[in-house]
């Protein structure tokens, strides 16, 4: 039995942590209120196992804040990935939010 850290059609997943980042709270609080404030369902995601290209990108500097939305999927690294068309409209509406208008500490 395969034991996934997200689900199909759960809406995007906004990353707590996983290997190599823990996400600062504010941030993380910022990006769930936005989710909620659009009506947009999303899912947490924690993944010890697992890392992204914001682990390094955290380190840059002094220390950058960083927080990670993605898109549940399955077969990821397999020419056939499969996702839920309204995960993807979700997660691209929820980061266009934020890039409008960015979480302020």
């Amino acid at each position: 039995e395969h034991k996934y850290i997200t689900q199909l059609g759960k809406g995007p997943a906004i990353r707590v942590m996983d290997r190599g980042l823990i996400v600062k709270g504010w941030l993380l609080e910022s990006m769930i209120t936005r989710a909620e404030e659009l009506g947009i369902p999303y899912q947490l995601q924690l993944s010890p196992v697992s890392s992204t290209d914001a682990a390094p990108i955290s380190l840059s500097g002094e220390g950058v804040a960083v927080g990670v939305i993605s898109v549940p999927a399955r077969y990821i690294h397999s020419p056939q990935a499969l996702a839920k068309v309204s995960d993807i409209e979700n997660a691209l509406k929820l980061v266009k939010s934020l890039m409008e208008d960015p979480p302020k500490k």
